[in-house]
């Protein structure tokens, strides 16, 4: 009979009358089949003795799996299930995976790297000056790879689920910032009022300038919808009426440019009241009212 070293198993051999009761063929009792070693998880008969098989170590008198730094000879006794490999007689992380808690878990953006192959193509990562990072049209989001969404394709019908940015908008069927924004690390900035370098313009809107690290509107242009507008100022017309200036504008006749008419000042490429006033058309009908009304008590002296 087999005896495991573990006094209260040849009583219970003996209690239920069994002597040649299993249980009692523990790692390092002899064996002849593999059945001899079924009591113990994962262990194989073996020259004669029931011991772990090659991806599983003993503790104990339990077979478990091989982890990190355990001693190999090659890739056989490493469980691959762990994402393990037998590196100078040890097992190690596959490239791919780094260790955490006794793991193997898939690396993550700038964890270190050696070549293409120690970062997870499938989790569109690269490897890039000894750092994983993301594949392009990828960006970084809690140590993983999501795709980007300035430059993705869309439809116009599904602007909503494509472009999912804010101030994003599907153009040409693929998604872009909104007009007066720019792209910066897939977010859509504002370019007015926004940072910048050097002193000419700014990028994205060619009649902004750059003064003091801060975005905005060069001289005789105005943000208007977040885009620098050409100001009522800077257009031309003839005079003296100068349609091509709008309402409650008029043509400067020593200039040849648009201005507001009095009572009015300028918003952009358009005149507003002063000080909450009214537009010229409606001035006029409001004075145009008391004319009426004699011409309704004209009227009435004839019913």
């Amino acid at each position: 009979m087999n005896i495991l070293p573990w006094t209260g198993c040849l009583l219970i051999a003996v209690l239920l009358i069994q002597p040649s009761y299993i249980c009692c063929a523990g790692l390092g009792s002899t064996c002849k089949v593999a059945a001899n070693c079924s009591s113990v998880a994962n262990a194989i008969c073996k020259s004669s003795t029931c011991q772990c098989d090659a991806l599983f170590k003993t503790d104990k008198q339990t077979c478990v799996l091989n982890g990190i730094n355990d001693t190999c000879t090659d890739n056989t006794n490493c469980s691959s299930a762990n994402h393990l490999t037998c590196d100078t007689l040890k097992c190690q992380c596959a490239h791919g995976y780094k260790p955490k808690a006794g793991a193997c878990i898939p690396k993550a953006v700038n964890d270190t790297c050696k070549d293409a192959t120690d970062c997870l193509s499938k989790n569109h990562l690269t490897c890039a000056t000894t750092k994983c990072q993301c594949d392009t049209g990828y960006k970084p989001n809690s140590g993983a790879c999501i795709e980007k969404v300035i430059g993705k394709k869309c439809t116009d019908a599904t602007v909503s689920t494509d472009c999912t940015l804010e101030n994003s908008v599907c153009t040409s069927s693929q998604c872009a910032c909104k007009q007066g924004f720019k792209d910066n690390a897939d977010t859509c900035l504002k370019i007015i009022g926004g940072h910048c370098t050097g002193s000419s313009a700014c990028d994205g809107d060619t009649h902004s300038v750059c003064k003091n690290t801060l975005c905005e509107c060069a001289e005789h242009f105005g943000e208007k919808d977040n885009v620098c507008t050409a100001t009522l100022d800077s257009k031309q017309c003839t005079p003296p009426k100068g349609t091509e200036c709008g309402d409650n504008a008029e043509c400067d006749e020593k200039t040849n440019t648009c201005r507001c008419s009095s009572g009015f000042k300028m918003n952009v490429d358009t005149c507003v009241a002063e000080n909450g006033g009214m537009t010229t058309s409606l001035t006029f009908a409001i004075l145009a009212i008391p004319g009426l009304l004699a011409l309704r008590e004209a009227y009435g002296q004839f019913m």
